[in-house]
């Protein structure tokens, strides 16, 4: 399921499997109801913003909401959690296996989930399967809870969508404020076809490795979503990501043409 912000004027309003409106002012919250019985056909998240701290009335208002069923799949994103009925995940996302365990326990319906869990997915399956929980993650953008080498920031590229859709429920588009709208299109195209023809930095947002997605055989994600990273801690143990670097940097000085790998 791919998720975007809705934006005035972008033909994937309609389209897309999971649309995000954002809440910036509390002034927009008796619109929602609108809003949500004109997306049925859509998975809706309503995201507040980080410095609204809502007022009871407004929480009173999104009960009501849920209590009159306006729309079948929707959920709010809030920094704090908020009391039932509404139906809630938490704003920030999960580095580490004691926020996504506090998530998990607080009755969310989603967890986005960034930098190290991203290498350790396995481990997840079993917690957001008992208790239906949704895995999220913004697909394109290369995180990390500290800074480090980019090789060891979690992100997902076009190619190893279809193979992370096993474990990731939701795959968030991250759009920087200012981006030509064709920017847009070319995340939604290439992830839709699980092609990219050229460098990763040119589509993933806080990435800047030299790094041609062609080079890389489906072995980058089986290797990568579950090795939790051991050589964070003992360098000289796997080294599979930067293997792949030198394959490539090799390939590109003998001057051999990239095509996309095979399972």
């Amino acid at each position: 399921m791919y998720s975007l912000t809705w934006k005035a004027g972008s033909r994937y309003n309609e389209t897309i499997d999971e649309i995000r409106i954002e809440v910036r002012e509390e002034e927009q919250i008796p619109a929602l109801e609108e809003f949500l019985r004109g997306a049925r056909h859509q998975r809706v998240v309503v995201s507040i913003a980080s410095h609204l701290v809502l007022k009871e009335s407004s929480i009173s208002y999104l009960k009501s909401l849920f209590e009159k069923g306006v729309h079948d799949d929707w959920t709010v994103c809030y920094t704090y959690a908020l009391p039932a009925p509404i139906r809630f995940y938490f704003s920030y996302p999960a580095f580490d296996m004691d926020t996504f365990c506090y998530m998990a326990a607080a009755g969310v319906t989603d967890i986005k989930i960034a930098g190290g869990l991203g290498f350790m997915l396995p481990d997840l399956s079993p917690t957001v399967e008992r208790k239906g929980i949704k895995l999220r993650a913004q697909v394109n953008y290369a995180s990390s809870a500290a800074p480090m080498k980019d090789i060891h920031r979690f992100f997902i590229r076009p190619e190893g969508a279809k193979f992370y859709n096993q474990f990731i429920d939701i795959f968030e588009f991250y759009i920087p404020d200012g981006a030509n709208p064709l920017y847009e299109d070319t995340l939604y195209e290439s992830y839709k076809n699980g092609i990219w023809y050229g460098e990763l930095k040119e589509i993933i947002s806080n990435l800047d490795l030299s790094l041609d997605s062609r080079s890389l055989s489906p072995m980058w994600e089986k290797k990568r979503h579950c090795c939790k990273r051991k050589c964070l801690i003992d360098f000289t143990r796997c080294q599979f990501c930067y293997r792949a670097k030198e394959l490539e940097e090799a390939m590109q000085a003998a001057g051999i043409e990239f095509n996309h790998g095979s399972d």
